[in-house]
């Protein structure tokens, strides 16, 4: 893939990201009772952290969206979005694996993996190239 494409490709990537994350984040702010009862969290009591986790979903979509705008300026966002994307994997399995968390937080580590996964593929061979 030529550098173009491979830019091109993680600008894709990053704005899909980006509008997941945003559009995830406004959903669990406000819809936090449904969205945790159809995911299948039915014993949860109190809204304000989930609530918190749809703010900073936010925040990241918009670090997401930035990124994906001029990767190559924006590295620092890219490296972000591929930290967070990461840790998120390694919260949800964790979480699964210690907790026994329902089957949504097995699918969420698999898509938060894929995203870190491609974004790491693609910026690797955007940042190291020569020329």
């Amino acid at each position: 893939m030529g550098p173009n494409a491979q830019g091109k490709a993680l600008r894709l990537v990053l704005g899909i990201a980006s509008i997941h994350s945003v559009a995830l984040g406004v959903a669990i702010y406000f819809f936090t009772r449904p969205l945790l009862t159809l995911t299948g969290f039915i014993e949860q009591i109190d809204p304000f952290y989930p609530r918190q986790s749809g703010v900073f979903l936010v925040a990241f979509g918009v670090g997401y969206g930035l990124a994906s705008r001029d990767p190559q300026r924006h590295r620092g966002l890219v490296v972000l979005t591929i930290l967070s994307k990461t840790l998120a994997v390694v919260f949800l399995l964790s979480e699964a694996v210690l907790f026994q968390a329902p089957r949504s937080v097995w699918a969420a580590a698999v898509l938060d993996g894929a995203f870190a996964a491609v974004v790491a593929y693609l910026a690797w061979g955007l940042f190291t190239r020569r020329g």
